[in-house]
């Protein structure tokens, strides 16, 4: 049985579309070098498309989810939250 592979749900520029692209660094750089760190908004992006897929897949197809805007946009504020929670600072 061959797995899915499902499209992501936002992507870092409508992540930097709602935050900016300073708000979206300052949280994705840890040593504050000037890099983003290697990987982080990718396990961002995909923590929020698996969070909308495992509510919505039951009522959805994966197509009808990934063109839809307003899933769009839910899940980059899915995906900004988890980025401000991920070094433990409240959001």
């Amino acid at each position: 049985m061959a797995i899915e592979t499902l499209t992501a749900l936002t992507t870092e520029a409508e992540m930097q579309r709602l935050w900016s692209v300073t708000g979206v660094n300052l949280r994705a750089d840890d040593d504050e070098d000037g890099v983003n760190e290697t990987g982080v908004l990718q396990d961002c992006i995909d923590y929020a498309s698996d969070a909308v897929y495992q509510h919505a897949i039951m009522f959805h197809t994966a197509e009808v989810l990934a063109d839809s805007l307003w899933v769009r946009r839910r899940a980059s504020i899915i995906a900004c939250w988890y980025l401000s929670q991920r070094r433990g600072n409240p959001a």
